[in-house]
């Protein structure tokens, strides 16, 4: 964008920093009730953000550095500055780390916490390699059979499926097969909604493993005693953590191709710019600045937007420029306002007094 803009890269990420900070101190989280948090590597070695997200809205509401408990008395602040109070979260969705149970139990009282099926299965796989992992060591024709073993049998080819069906075949006396086995009816479990047969099954589901000589799950089965009221909310909420863990992923991304982000403040404009795209159409309205002489006025579902840069790509991805006029711009909300052929995908780029430009996605 800077060298298409000709601006330097500084004064185009000074742009992204003071919108984003405009968009998020305009936030009103007065409606926000259930919320999910995580957190992602910022670079390597032991620094993290976490992001928290509203689970109603899909929409990322804050990010902050550190992964402690401190992040969410930091959120529940956050709350406090934005029209809420911590007491109207009802229910919280994050991973079994003892920091964030410790700080939904201080910050967010009135909050119930929701360990969702996806984690606690990840859990069983893991342990479900462990047991083959040991057993591989005495018994070679385990070997080749990781992915068989932790890929959903839907998923595996012909091959993959006989090998898995003759492994199943000696649960009786095979203890990777058991650790299988366990894995697969801990899914079922978790797969039902009536939180009274889940709470029972999921009992009488560890007091089998605890009896059982598959070591590595017995350590899931502690992990389940450990969170149990967690896990058995999952039936009734369905919270999951799989909205910020893609997130996430998209962050990581970007920090692949950035060759890394070494600011905590670049890192958190980054992911609310990658999480506004991912879960926002593109708005029409501009923050209230008077920094910026330029303005849209928008009445009658009509767009007019006079003296600005158009940078548009064509379908082939090539970025090219033009200035438009004031009849270009007008036409209705949402459409492309030019007359280039083959449109794909256009920005307006506002010139102010200062050189700084604004942002307005339209897409055909």
């Amino acid at each position: 964008m800077a060298r298409v803009v000709n601006l330097s890269l500084h004064r185009v990420k000074a742009i992204c920093d003071r919108y984003v900070d405009l968009a998020v101190a305009a936030t009103d989280l007065s409606g926000v009730t259930a919320v999910a948090i995580d957190e992602t590597s910022a670079r390597r070695g032991q620094d993290y953000i976490s992001l928290v997200a509203d689970m109603d809205g899909r929409r990322v509401v804050f990010v902050t550095p550190g992964k402690d408990a401190g992040v969410v008395e930091r959120f529940a602040r956050h709350l406090e500055e934005h029209n809420a109070v911590p007491g109207q979260i009802e229910s919280v969705s994050i991973d079994m780390s003892a920091a964030f149970i410790k700080g939904v139990d201080e910050h967010l009282p009135d909050a119930r916490v929701t360990f969702d099926k996806f984690h606690v299965v990840a859990h069983a796989s893991k342990a479900l390699d462990g047991a083959r992992r040991a057993q591989q060591k005495t018994d070679p024709s385990l070997k080749g059979m990781r992915w068989s073993l932790l890929k959903d049998a839907e998923k595996l080819d012909l091959a993959q499926l006989t090998d898995l069906e003759a492994l199943i075949s000696q649960y009786t006396t095979n203890r990777t097969a058991r650790a299988w086995m366990y894995r697969e009816q801990l899914r079922e479990i978790l797969d039902r909604k009536q939180i009274h047969v889940v709470s029972k099954m999921l009992r009488r589901w560890c007091g089998n493993v605890m009896r059982s000589k598959v070591e590595p799950m017995k350590d899931v089965a502690r992990m389940i005693r450990r969170h149990f009221d967690g896990i058995v909310a999952w039936a009734q909420t369905r919270q999951t953590n799989g909205f910020i863990e893609a997130i996430n992923g998209l962050f990581q991304a970007a920090k692949r191709k950035a060759r890394g982000y070494v600011r905590f403040k670049t890192r958190r404009t980054v992911l609310f710019l990658i999480a506004a795209n991912s879960t926002s159409p593109p708005s029409t309205r501009m923050p209230d600045d008077g920094r910026h002489p330029l303005r849209f006025q928008k009445a009658d579902k009509k767009l007019t937007v006079a003296n600005y840069m158009f940078v548009f790509s064509d379908v082939s991805g090539c970025p090219k420029m033009r200035h438009a006029s004031a009849e270009d711009a007008v036409g209705p909300v949402g459409e492309v306002l030019c007359s280039f052929p083959r449109v794909h995908a256009a920005s307006a780029l506002f010139r102010g007094a200062e050189m700084e430009s604004v942002v307005l996605s339209l897409t055909t």
